[in-house]
């Protein structure tokens, strides 16, 4: 075991004593700096939660209302559809219907009931007016044409 004389300053023993090194003070208190910077780091402050507490919520409440909008939406989808099938059956029942209605309707009886029951004549020939139209609309008569 070794031993120091502070008066002789002899060192007893097979080895030298390790002398601490010296740090300069401004190494010092960096270092006292920098462990309170990470201690402080590690704590969080109640700001700091608050705004992650905010964040997190805010974040929920959107992704919460886009699935929403989504579930609606994919309603909305199969409610469109469900709706076409139904137009389609309808305009098909109603296409049926114009059919039967136009094939029941007798040509010659309505020409017959026209000229021997109601006095009905055909024009002559100098009663018929000619108009081309300028493109292959319909066209409305709005006042008596003259020739």
């Amino acid at each position: 075991m070794s031993q120091v004389n502070t008066a002789n300053a002899y060192v007893y023993g097979s080895t030298a004593r390790k002398i601490a090194p010296v740090r300069p003070e401004w190494e010092v208190q960096s270092q006292l700096a920098a462990n309170k910077r990470k201690r402080h780091a590690a704590t969080l402050n109640v700001g700091y939660v608050l705004f992650l507490v905010l964040a997190i919520a805010t974040a929920a409440f959107v992704l919460i209302n886009y699935i929403q909008l989504q579930s609606e939406l994919t309603g909305l989808s199969k409610t469109i559809v469900s709706m076409e099938k139904e137009l389609n059956v309808l305009r098909d029942s109603n296409n049926d219907a114009y059919q039967r209605a136009v094939n029941s309707v007798d040509m010659e009886e309505i020409r017959r009931v026209a000229v021997e029951e109601l006095g009905m004549v055909y024009a002559q020939e100098d009663q018929i007016v000619l108009y081309d139209a300028p493109n292959n609309d319909y066209m409305r008569q709005i006042a008596a044409v003259s020739h």
